[in-house]
């Protein structure tokens, strides 16, 4: 504000331009901002809603990986909340609409963004980790989880630590170190996303299920790369603030693409394990499951099947393992009416065995047209087939 008390922004105003310094009339930016985290924050609550129910009432069994989206989710209603909170200090607007008093805010400001926000994906990555860490119990593909968790919770503190304390918005001249940390923390998400991506691979290949349900998995498993996607056009809009002075008008614009970024990445988290919500609810979605492609094939081996998960049954109803057998003339039940009724006749006895090892086997058949709920909706986890 000049001495006349007339407002004065921090950058001469171009030529055709009239400032506004009334912070109740929003810019194209913020507007663009608050659409674009509302449409999709409504994607994430209710990805994140149906989640939580299947986990709770459908398969009981509510974890640390639902308790992480839950964390990611709270960061990031957080991160929006700061940023509009920023609209009254120049967040989103350019700089010589904003004031030197508002820029002394806006700094103070931009601490809380970047301390919401970078939680968000990194509690996102670690719940998708936590899920895939209760499926498979190999000690390879652990170590890979531990590995990959440790590397997300690193960079994550260290790139905060660098950002509040030498590359602090409240001392001078520091925009261009905050560029940098942002990029790094950037590129540093693309690849973890990648490693997540990567680690289920071998599970899905092991699976002794047809191979429209691992491509299936794999799909269901990749939908996290949609978020590297928007991290990849943020990491172009973060090298777009390199020297450029404008930073009230050109970070908020980069931000629209973190909000993007944050929600998406938890509703593609949460949908991951909504099958048995599906079958429940929405059956016929499932048509072209594993249960369709295994009644594809021969004839023969389907009613071997049923023969086994049959004999199976009977074998549950009858604790010993073996049974009475009559012939089909009345054999050895004395009762049963017989063909020959000559009480001098010779009764001949025949003795049968009976292989149950059929049974377990009929029991993991069954079990593996569920193959795809066990791995996504089960609260122990599961055993790789061999």
């Amino acid at each position: 504000m000049s001495g006349n008390g007339i407002l004065v922004g921090m950058m001469p105003v171009p030529a055709g331009e009239t400032p506004d310094f009334n912070i109740y009339h929003l810019s194209q930016t913020q507007i663009a901002f608050i659409l674009a985290y509302i449409i999709t924050l409504a994607l994430a609550v209710f990805s994140l809603s149906l989640r939580l129910y299947t986990r709770i009432a459908i398969t009981e069994s509510f974890g640390l990986d639902d308790a992480l989206l839950l964390l990611a989710m709270a960061a990031s209603i957080s991160f929006f909340a700061v940023c509009v909170y920023g609209f009254r200090d120049g967040f989103g607007k350019h700089m010589w609409e904003v004031t030197a008093t508002q820029v002394a805010g806006y700094t103070r400001v931009l601490i809380g963004m970047v301390t919401t926000y970078i939680w968000a994906p990194a509690f996102t990555k670690l719940s998708f980790l936590v899920l895939m860490h209760r499926l498979n119990p190999q000690r390879w593909f652990r170590f890979s989880i531990y590995t990959l968790s440790f590397g997300i919770l690193t960079y994550t503190i260290v790139i905060l630590m660098i950002i509040l304390i030498p590359c602090s918005p409240l001392k001078p001249n520091t925009n261009q170190c905050l560029n940098s940390c942002g990029l790094w923390q950037a590129v540093l998400n693309i690849v973890t996303d990648f490693l997540s991506v990567a680690i289920p691979i071998p599970m899905i290949v092991s699976l002794k299920l047809p191979t429209k349900q691992k491509i299936a998995l794999f799909g269901i498993f990749s939908t996290g790369l949609a978020t590297t996607a928007m991290c990849i056009v943020r990491i172009q809009y973060i090298m777009g603030l390199q020297n450029n002075p404008d930073v009230t008008y050109t970070q908020p614009r980069a931000a629209i693409w973190s909000c993007v970024e944050l929600n998406l990445g938890i509703f593609c988290t949460s949908v991951v394990v909504l099958k048995p919500f599906i079958k429940q609810y929405m059956p016929r979605l499932l048509s072209f499951s594993g249960r369709t492609s295994e009644n594809s094939n021969s004839r023969s081996n389907a009613q071997s099947l049923s023969a086994r998960i049959k004999l199976s049954n009977f074998m549950k109803k009858n604790k010993s393992n073996s049974f009475h057998l009559n012939s089909i003339d009345g054999g050895l039940d004395k009762n049963a009416p017989r063909i020959n009724n000559n009480k001098n006749a010779i009764m001949v006895t025949s003795s049968v065995d009976i292989d149950t090892r059929g049974r377990h086997y009929a029991k993991s058949q069954a079990e593996s047209d569920d193959s795809t709920e066990r791995i996504i909706g089960v609260s122990g986890g599961y055993e790789l087939q061999k």
